[in-house]
């Protein structure tokens, strides 16, 4: 079954978008504040790794190249790196996408708000509402990544398809056809 996977990798909250038999569904996974950095990941692992299949593409919103290394950024990127490397031992081909990107896409400007993000998925043809900020960018991640495959989910600006062009999207072919409805 062809899948793709958009993350939206934070420590308190990740979002993430699916699409999976030409549907789409997102959701948020919520970790407790005060646990060890490790349970965070462990617990966001496993909400993934079982959604995560042979034919399956996952993307990840990359670490905000503006955040300190010290602290929660320093663990975010850790995050990072223990996703990227549970896809790697799966053998699962796996995209980052540059968070000022995937904004610039969804709204023409790569400092877009999280409010500005939730309200542009009122241009995809979806069948749900975005529950918070998380979701959407997942979402918006998503549908870049699926436009690059040929199916979008909505039309997009020249900003956007310029952010689509500064994108390195890895060679996955998948076993049936990428469509939407």
């Amino acid at each position: 079954m062809t899948t793709i996977i958009f993350v939206d990798g934070a420590l308190a909250a990740t979002g993430l978008a699916i699409w999976r038999d030409d549907q789409i569904s997102v959701r948020t996974i919520y970790t407790a504040a005060h646990a060890p950095p490790e349970e965070r990941w462990a617990h966001i692992g496993a909400q993934l790794w079982p959604i995560v299949g042979e034919d399956t593409l996952v993307g990840l919103e990359g670490v905000f190249s503006g955040a300190k290394m010290a602290g929660t950024g320093l663990q975010l990127a850790m995050l990072h790196g223990t996703l990227r490397m549970g896809l790697h031992y799966r053998a699962i081909p796996f995209l980052v996408i540059d968070p000022q990107a995937i904004k610039q896409y969804a709204v023409g400007v790569g400092n877009a708000t999280k409010r500005e993000m939730i309200a542009a998925t009122s241009r995809m043809r979806l069948k749900f509402n975005v529950g918070d900020e998380h979701q959407a960018d997942a979402l918006w991640g998503l549908a870049m990544t699926l436009d690059h495959y040929g199916a979008p989910l909505c039309d997009t600006s020249p900003a956007g398809r310029k952010a689509m062009a500064r994108t390195v999207w890895p060679t996955w072919a998948p076993v049936r056809e990428v469509a939407w409805r």
